[in-house]
């Protein structure tokens, strides 16, 4: 469990560097869902509690379902695709697994690295919002 704010300028060049200089096939979800939050949402500066960003990663995983194939492995380590129902499934965890309405989950998740570009630029286009806004405060008396 994270327990500092993420800063996310910084968190942006990491994710993006690391992804740079990778050049395996498959791709994990988390880095996937990380690389796609930083390069889609320009608008944040300010750090994301753990829990924000999480579920930041988690709508970015959703975005990405609808546009690439999701994998996880079998019990022999082979990846196998999956499909993911956003009405009866959900991504949680920072993108880390799937929670099943009956309770099963699936982990660990990935994708093709070589889907990730048109993916990219299709959820740049549709300005994806990340975050619900925070309320505001309001002082005191």
């Amino acid at each position: 469990m994270r327990t500092s704010l993420p800063s996310f300028p910084l968190t942006r060049a990491r994710v993006s560097g690391s992804a740079a200089s990778s050049r395996a096939f498959f791709l994990r979800l988390p880095a996937a869902a990380a690389l796609t939050f930083h390069w889609t949402c320009r608008t944040r500066e300010d750090p994301l509690s753990s829990i924000e960003y999480d579920g930041a990663l988690d709508i970015a995983a959703a975005a990405l379902s609808r546009l690439v194939s999701i994998y996880t492995l079998d019990a022999e380590g082979t990846p196998v695709a999956v499909a993911v129902n956003l009405a009866q499934q959900r991504f949680h965890g920072g993108a880390r697994e799937v929670l099943r309405v009956d309770g099963t989950v699936l982990s660990p998740l990935g994708m093709v690295r070589g889907e990730l570009p048109r993916a990219l630029a299709t959820i740049g286009r549709l300005r994806v919002e990340y975050l619900a806004p925070r309320s505001l405060r309001v002082p005191g008396p």
